[in-house]
């Protein structure tokens, strides 16, 4: 029996084609380790910007308490004064009868921190966002991941929670 070259042609393409789909579950199943690792790195990052983005907020309002502190006029009361150096929010700040007595560059400050609070506030929901759809795609991957690359998947997760606790963001 002679082949032509387009029978030729047919065999090596359904040859090739029926290659690659037995390898495909292997090539796809060792991707899932990888693509946990790959977002447990990405957790890592997002972790690290919230804390970045809530110290640099408390360090904000630190900054400004301690201006208050040192600026406060005498008419304000020892106890509205301990109170007022407390609060860490403009709205709550406004509240005070002693607010309109701060000087003008303590207010200045506080609106600007204001502005501050609300795009960080949107930073936070978006970052948490993102660490919820993080999650979920963890999930999602261990549920189809073989039963032992399942096993290292949780083995990375665990480590992660470990050190996560004595590394923080380094």
């Amino acid at each position: 029996m002679i082949v032509s070259s387009n029978q030729l042609m047919g065999i090596l393409i359904i040859s090739l084609f029926i290659i690659s789909c037995w390898n495909t579950p292997q090539q796809k199943d060792g991707n899932h380790v990888n693509r946990v690792s790959s977002l447990i790195e990405k957790q890592k990052r997002t972790e690290c910007r919230l804390s970045e983005l809530k110290d640099s907020i408390d360090r904000t309002w630190d900054e400004i308490n301690e201006m208050m502190v040192k600026n406060l006029p005498d008419l304000i009361g020892a106890e509205e004064a301990e109170s007022i150096v407390k609060v860490r929010n403009a709205e709550h700040l406004r509240m005070f009868q002693s607010y309109d007595k701060l000087d003008s560059s303590i207010i200045d400050v506080i609106d600007q921190a204001e502005i501050a609070d609300k795009r960080f506030a949107q930073s936070i929901k978006d970052l948490k966002f993102d660490l919820s759809n993080i999650g979920d795609s963890i999930t999602q991957i261990l549920i189809v991941a073989p039963e032992n690359q399942r096993y290292q998947i949780e083995k990375m997760i665990k480590d992660y929670r470990n050190q996560k606790i004595t590394n923080k963001c380094k």
